[in-house]
């Protein structure tokens, strides 16, 4: 309801695992989204010897993922 391919073709992540869930299977999805997650952890671990650790503030990361057509996450940046 929400893709609109004019508009980057984005869907919302709840609306990209209900469609995968229902054309790829519920165990893939799961998958790809355990993959992506472990990406995420792993990234910030990398990093987080030169995070700054200020209790007074906090910073918002933002992740860019594409996913091939065998359901393997690459993170971009």
């Amino acid at each position: 309801d929400e893709y609109n391919s004019l508009h980057g073709g984005k869907l919302s992540v709840q609306n990209l695992r209900l469609y995968l869930e229902s054309t790829r299977g519920k165990a893939v999805t799961e998958k790809l989204f355990a993959n992506i997650s472990w990406c995420i952890v792993h990234s910030l671990k990398a990093v987080a010897p030169v995070m700054a650790n200020d209790r007074h503030c906090f910073e918002c990361y933002g992740y860019d993922i594409i996913i091939d057509n065998k359901l393997k996450p690459w993170l971009i940046e």
